[in-house]
């Protein structure tokens, strides 16, 4: 698999704003695919925040993650924050979550980021495997929801 920025492979972002939005929409108020492609639009970036990396494997998407500023308005005090951490439900168990997640983190040091935050639903244990810290549990939009922390440098 090579991991490449979304700005390099822009063809991308309709694929990875339908997994964005089938997967996390119901977080989103007012939330459509179009939203999620404008958001996309916005994190076509190398060297600065947000940025969008993509997985692909023989020319095909599989996967996506992403470095922003805030992901819970609610929590603007933390800051940065990696998001949606994606794979296409085939592609996964097979490392291509953590090959994109360890990919974030390295451009997170590249960029001079010394800690990330992130939340989640459902996979406290997969990051905490990889070196993150639960910082709280909280509602978040109607959904009981895990942030966590993971120092970077």
């Amino acid at each position: 698999m090579d991991i490449r920025y979304l700005a390099d492979c822009q063809e991308a972002i309709p694929q990875v704003a339908r997994w964005l939005f089938d997967e996390w929409g119901c977080l989103l108020p007012g939330g459509s695919v179009e939203r999620a492609i404008a958001r996309l639009h916005e994190r076509l970036r190398r060297d600065q925040l947000p940025l969008t990396l993509v997985g692909i494997e023989a020319e095909e998407v599989i996967g996506t993650v992403s470095l922003i500023p805030c992901d819970m308005e609610t929590r603007s005090d933390f800051s940065p924050w990696l998001a949606s951490l994606y794979v296409e439900s085939g592609r996964r168990r097979r490392g291509v979550g953590t090959a994109l997640l360890e990919a974030a983190v390295r451009e997170a040091n590249r960029l001079c980021i010394d800690s990330l935050f992130l939340f989640t639903v459902t996979s406290e244990a997969f990051y905490a495997k990889h070196g993150w810290e639960k910082v709280e549990s909280c509602i978040y939009r109607n959904r009981a929801v895990v942030i966590m922390k993971r120092f970077v440098a």
